[in-house]
């Protein structure tokens, strides 16, 4: 999606028949002021694209390009529901039943808090896991049992690991002055793979098993 974005905004499903992407579908002005984008479902076999966010027959309320984005129908609270805001990054659960992603609320807030958002296939249900941690979602992979995630999420100045299931229940899994990115899956699934950086250190390669008393290994070459 222009002007960011990659690799990491489109996801092909576990049986390689649907393909979850993200996009902003807007032109001119709208595209220009709004941050509404997001993640559609395309079948390869019928053709056909789902929008996961919007309710069937959603009809976006119009913006008034010269007032507030605070007072905007668009970000009333009866339409949160469909997703206004900022929509990326889609991964499919390994058993093809979900679809997680990074959901802002409101659109036009660029600085909204990034939620990590779960769509089941079966029902269209979405349930936003990460609500109990006060911050940014920042980058996410699924775990082996189809049912939690961990996440790199923004606390203090720092950049540390948590997992979240899908209860709601949020558990911190680093507790460092370090910032850690792309994080991954690793040992079938047991460990985390992550680079990790700090003040005293440059980046690096790190396995983290997760547990009560959670411990990072650099990588060594």
């Amino acid at each position: 999606m222009a002007p960011f974005g990659g690799i990491e905004q489109l996801a092909w499903s576990p049986d390689s028949k649907t393909i979850a992407y993200t996009c902003r579908k807007k032109e001119g002005v709208q595209y220009a002021i709004s941050t509404d984008s997001d993640i559609y479902l395309y079948n390869i076999g019928t053709r056909e694209t789902k929008n996961l966010c919007k309710e069937a027959g959603y009809v976006e309320p119009k913006i008034d390009a010269t007032k507030s984005m605070k007072n905007q129908a668009v970000n009333a609270p009866e339409n949160l529901k469909n997703n206004p805001g900022y929509d990326v990054n889609p991964q499919f659960s390994a058993d093809g039943k979900y679809i997680a992603w990074q959901s802002m609320a409101r659109d036009g807030y660029e600085s909204d808090r990034n939620r990590l958002c779960v769509y089941e296939l079966a029902t269209g249900k979405k349930n936003y896991v990460s609500e109990k941690f006060d911050s940014n979602v920042e980058g996410f992979v699924w775990n082996k049992d189809n049912k939690s995630l961990s996440f790199i999420g923004v606390w203090h100045g720092t950049l540390n690991l948590y997992q979240a299931n899908f209860k709601g229940e949020v558990k911190q899994i680093t507790n460092e002055w370090a910032d850690y990115g792309s994080i991954s899956l690793a040992n079938n699934g047991n460990k985390l793979l992550a680079t990790k950086a700090s003040m005293s250190h440059p980046t690096d390669i790190y396995i983290v098993t997760p547990g009560k008393n959670a411990k990072s290994t650099k990588v060594e070459q």
